[in-house]
């Protein structure tokens, strides 16, 4: 399901950002006590993904 719903956003999916996003959320939901909605997930995973492209 969220493979499906970054694939219309223009975002793959990869092992790479996949972790990244996991470590985002750690620190700065989980570490707050907050929780994550899908749509923040979705927004998250685009941002990281502009980065990950950035640096490659």
């Amino acid at each position: 399901m969220i493979k499906k719903l970054l694939a219309e956003r223009g975002v793959i999916l990869t092992k790479e950002l996949s972790e990244t996003v996991i470590q985002d959320i750690k620190f700065n939901k989980i570490g707050f006590k907050k929780c994550t909605s899908l749509e923040e997930l979705l927004t998250i995973a685009e941002r990281c993904s502009a980065a990950l492209k950035r640096c490659a």
